[in-house]
């Protein structure tokens, strides 16, 4: 860490995608020479994530993971089978934000797309849920509102 933090830039933003782990492209991969000094350094999944997307990168990573579990935390609460995929879903991002200081599973295709696809159900329920509810709402208060003014005549 006291390498990157000597530019603040790089700090911040890290070193970049493939500079610091192995990469499939060969362009990505002659960066890479540069640090393998550090391997011994960056052997955890955290250390890895932080030198190549440096602080501020991580923090936005948590926060989307952060909204994700608050979206699942909200679907959750419905009493039908997407509440329950919101309720699994809530245990499944608190373990993978967990589990990325030890390991980045997201480097894996599958997991990656698997997650990011039921993650984005999760979501887009729990703002058409919130949507279908704003309205019921609205709906209520206006049935409750033409019923006073009909007492009242």
């Amino acid at each position: 860490m006291s390498y990157t933090s000597e530019d603040p830039f790089k700090l911040m933003f890290g070193l970049g995608m493939g500079s610091v782990s192995a990469s499939a492209l060969a362009e990505l991969s002659n960066a890479r020479k540069d640090y393998e000094k550090y391997d011994i350094i960056l052997s955890s999944a955290a250390a890895k994530f932080l030198w190549e997307i440096g602080v501020l990168g991580a923090f936005i990573y948590f926060l989307f993971l952060y909204f994700i579990y608050k979206d699942a935390k909200k679907l959750a609460r419905q009493d039908n089978l997407l509440g329950r995929l919101g309720l699994g879903w809530t245990g499944v991002v608190a373990i993978a934000a967990l589990s990325l200081l030890v390991k980045d599973f997201f480097r894996d295709g599958a997991i990656a797309y698997t997650f990011m696809y039921l993650s984005g159900l999760v979501a887009a329920s729990a703002i058409r849920s919130e949507a279908l509810a704003r309205q019921n709402r609205a709906l209520r208060r206006e049935a409750t509102g033409k019923l006073s003014t009909q007492t009242s005549n």
